[in-house]
This record gives C-alpha cells, structure tokens and sequence, in this order.
C-alpha cells in the first residue's frame, strides 16, 4: 500500500490538536482523529456531533394494564441522537438502508461477541479469586465485594538445636546440679 504524500495528509481539525486524521465526520465535515473521535461511533462521527450524553436511555419495568409487574424492561431512547438517526434512516435509498442495516447487525455482533469474552473473563478471574478468598459475592445481589484481608495468625517458629558447647554444659552441670539430681534427670530422659 502506498503512503500518502506529506501535503495530502489531513490533520485533525480540532484545535490545538495535531494529530492525523483518521477520517472526516459524517455530519458536521470536520477531519477528525482518534482522540477526538465519538466514543458511540468513532467511524462515523466526531466527539463533538455524537456525544454520550445525547443518546441516553430510559428505563422501566414492564408494567400491563392490571398494574401487575412482569419481569424484563421497556428501553426507550430519549437521546437526541435517536431522533436524528431516526430522521437519517427515514431519509435512505433502499440500498444505503440496506447497507446500514448490515454494518448494525455486525456491530451488534461484535457488541455480543465483546460482552461473552468479557463476561467469560470476569467469570474466570471471579472464580479464581473467589478460590484465594480475596472476592465475594452476595447471594442476594450478585454484588462483586472484596473483603479486607484477613490476618493470618503466625505460627510460632520452631526452634532449631543450637550446638551444645560441652565444657559450658559440664560447667553448669556442675555448678548447680548435685550427683542425685543428675542421675534422676538422665534416668528421665531415657524413658
């Protein structure tokens, strides 16, 4: 593949940012990089045009008419995002629309295939630190919580025999053990 010529790189045309960019931004135009790209769509959109906080949702449980609960949730997109999008795909040719549903249908696999790795990892690395004791789980919740650590009591260190120094022990023997007592401790320590 051949390199673009130095005067035919675009630069991100965020300020003051001089990084490359990736690609140009599907609503607004501006030549964007990486840092700069939306976290929702980065190929498509820049931060600014797509943000976070304009594609919230709302959530609620699934209530029928009785007002009996079921289990489950309604999701309703509220964002602003959502009503432009909306707008976007009413305005498609048959084609682009099939195109769009297609790059949305790998998106959302690669989305699942995403959450079952990680969703296997966090199970692994759960697991195992269920297995040291430093994780746990409350049966309740499902809450992940890490108890502070135990204090292992130490065991007492086994004292290893020091060499007898044999003059300093017929010394001692001598000084303070009488004839009688020397014969009741050897006759003790035999048995």
């Amino acid at each position: 593949m051949e390199a673009l010529p130095l005067e035919r790189v675009r630069h991100c045309a965020f300020t003051p940012c001089v990084e490359d960019a990736l690609t140009c931004c599907a609503k607004c135009g501006k030549w964007f990089c990486l840092e700069h790209a939306s976290d929702l769509e980065p190929t498509k959109y820049c931060n600014e045009c797509l943000k976070v906080e304009d594609a919230t949702l709302e959530t609620s449980p699934i209530v029928d008419a009785e007002g009996t609960r079921h289990s489950g949730k309604v999701i309703r997109p509220v964002g602003l995002v959502f009503a432009q999008n909306s707008k976007l795909i009413h305005e498609m040719s048959d084609d682009e629309l099939k195109e769009y549903i297609t790059h949305y249908q790998q998106a959302v696999r690669d989305c699942e295939r995403s959450l079952d790795y990680a969703r296997i990892t966090l199970g692994n690395a759960l697991y195992v630190a269920g297995d040291r004791e430093i994780a746990k789980i409350k049966r309740e919740t499902g809450e992940v919580y890490f108890p502070p650590p135990r204090k292992v009591a130490q065991m007492p260190r086994k004292r290893t025999a020091k060499a007898v120094d044999e003059n300093a022990l017929a010394d001692f023997i001598a000084k303070h053990l009488t004839v009688d007592q020397l014969k009741a401790f050897m006759t003790k320590k035999k048995s």
